[in-house]
């Protein structure tokens, strides 16, 4: 009914990529729908924009995260998913403390835009995916993110990031 609002762990959310209702009780989700909602009560309008599905955690020295669609899922709704596992380096690989970062994309054959991301390293893993949740929500394809204008410096990414790396093999899957 009119004035009445259900945000956080008890509703779902809209995700972007799947066009689904999902479940995704999250902190992040739940607190952006609390401002939603209360903009709303102070008769500023604003309709929630949905989520693709960013979420991260730490286990032990390892990051992992996460967004969009697994191939599974994809599949699910309705995507022809193709994807494929790159491995690179967090930062660029000469260096002492260089560490090895894996990135999964998954993307619709058809079209190429991608659909998700799985990252996993002790280092970057977390900021790739952002990264590609911002590449998600603006509904790129694997050729933009191809050659997406990253911060380069050695300290934090190769001049061909592992997000480039991994946009450009997953590419090759789509001939």
């Amino acid at each position: 009914g009119e004035g009445i609002y259900a945000v956080g762990d008890c509703c779902e959310v809209y995700h972007r990529i799947s066009r689904r209702w999902v479940h995704l009780p999250l902190g992040d989700i739940a607190n952006k729908q609390g401002r939603v909602a209360g903009r709303n009560i102070g008769s500023i309008p604003m309709t929630f924009p949905g989520v693709v599905g960013a979420q991260s955690f730490k286990i032990f020295d390892m990051e992992v995260a996460a967004t969009g669609l697994d191939e599974r899922e994809a599949t699910a709704s309705g995507y022809q998913a193709v994807s494929a596992i790159t491995w690179g380096n967090a930062i660029a690989g000469p260096l002492p403390e260089a560490k090895k970062l894996g990135i999964k994309l998954v993307a619709d054959r058809s079209s190429g835009k991608l659909l998700g991301a799985q990252a996993v390293g002790e280092m970057g893993a977390v900021s790739r995916i952002n990264t590609l949740s911002c590449a998600l929500w603006s509904g790129m394809d694997l050729d933009e993110i191809a050659y997406l204008d990253l911060a380069y410096s050695p300290f934090f990414g190769g001049a061909w990031d592992v997000i480039h790396l991994a946009a450009q093999a997953l590419k090759k899957q789509l001939y």
